[in-house]
């Protein structure tokens, strides 16, 4: 299994807020042993810069394609 570093997508939101701050940003997530550091990433990043990052836990994959197919950008990050 890799390893899975979420704050890769928080920080680039943020990065993106810096120069946009109409950014609108989702985030998807699993329940699992990272849910509570996400959460944690994400209020501490909303707090200082004012916006937020909607976060949706466990959505049904009809759930996720909606999403995907009103979405304008997808923000995939990786380690590599």
């Amino acid at each position: 299994m890799g390893v899975k570093r979420p704050e890769l997508f928080i920080d680039g939101i943020v990065e993106a807020w810096k120069k946009n701050k109409n950014i609108k940003a989702k985030m998807v997530i699993a329940s699992g042993p990272l849910e509570n550091k996400i959460k944690e990433l994400i209020t501490e990043k909303e707090k200082k810069y004012g916006q937020l990052i909607d976060l949706y836990l466990n959505l049904k994959k009809e759930q996720v394609g909606e999403m995907y197919r009103n979405a304008d950008a997808f923000v995939f990050t990786s380690t590599h």
